[in-house]
């Protein structure tokens, strides 16, 4: 063999090691070491042992948002986490890569894809986010609303009531946050106080610490105070600093308008 055909050959050699090095491993864990009954719902196993059933939500940044059975919601660090099964789709946010669906496996730090293209394993650092459930916008919402009331007698009759929305929708790409709060007291069937705010944000998810904010929107109405109504408009970026199970501490910053 000549040294023109072995310097290609090297070459060739090169480029496939470089390549194996910037995406993920094919996997070899088969979705069928798991039993009938483990597959049938989600479970966490902790390094302490526990193992928990229900239904995983979300993950960002190093932490799970877990459903359980029994205990209601539990943010959970991964570094806590010793196996992870999801039996339903989901959708990951791979960093500089691409968004893959599937049913997982998370165990010894790295992350089991089963795609319909075939399976992925992948450490769970290079992981942005994971969203629950079948790409449908269905899957993509939690919504939260509420009433308040309150009467009080006496010489004068008060009555008070108020609502609250709670309106979220994450992908594995992007979250979407929309509140409203309301607030209206009546004493002897005169209105004596009234206020209405809302606020309202998008992000788009560029790495697991760093997000885009292309719109922020807030509203505030007080008549009592002379404020007929009060917008602020206004675009940023974002960088998580701390986000885990006890604390999250991020900051944003851009141009607004009022």
């Amino acid at each position: 063999m000549n040294s023109s055909y072995l310097h290609v050959f090297f070459l060739c050699c090169s480029m496939v090691l470089h390549l194996h090095a910037g995406t993920p491993n094919v996997s070899t864990m088969a979705w069928s070491q798991l039993s009938a009954e483990e597959k049938r719902y989600d479970w966490v196993e902790l390094k302490s042992n526990e193992r928990l059933s229900g239904r995983f939500t979300y993950y960002y940044n190093d932490v799970v948002t877990f459903r359980s059975k029994k205990l209601g919601v539990l943010k959970l660090k991964i570094r806590d986490i010793r196996r992870f099964v999801s039996s339903r789709p989901a959708s990951f946010n791979i960093e500089n890569l691409a968004i893959l669906h599937g049913k997982f496996i998370f165990q010894n730090d790295k992350m089991t894809i089963y795609t319909r293209e075939g399976n992925v394993s992948i450490a769970y650092d290079q992981i942005v986010s994971i969203y629950h459930g079948d790409a449908k916008e269905s899957n993509y919402w939690n919504i939260k609303i509420g009433f308040n009331t309150n009467l009080r007698g006496g010489n004068s009759k008060q009555f008070d009531y108020g609502a609250n929305v709670d309106m979220t929708r994450r992908t594995a790409k992007s979250r979407f946050l929309l509140n409203y709060i309301g607030n209206i007291a009546n004493v002897s069937d005169a209105r004596t106080s009234e206020s209405h705010s809302a606020t309202s944000s998008f992000d788009y998810f560029k790495t697991r610490h760093f997000f885009l904010r292309p719109l922020s929107f807030s509203f505030y109405r007080d008549p009592f105070q002379n404020i007929t109504s009060r917008i602020s408009y206004g675009v940023g970026a974002g960088y998580d600093i701390i986000r885990n199970a006890v604390t999250t501490w991020s900051i944003t910053g851009g141009p607004g308008y009022q």
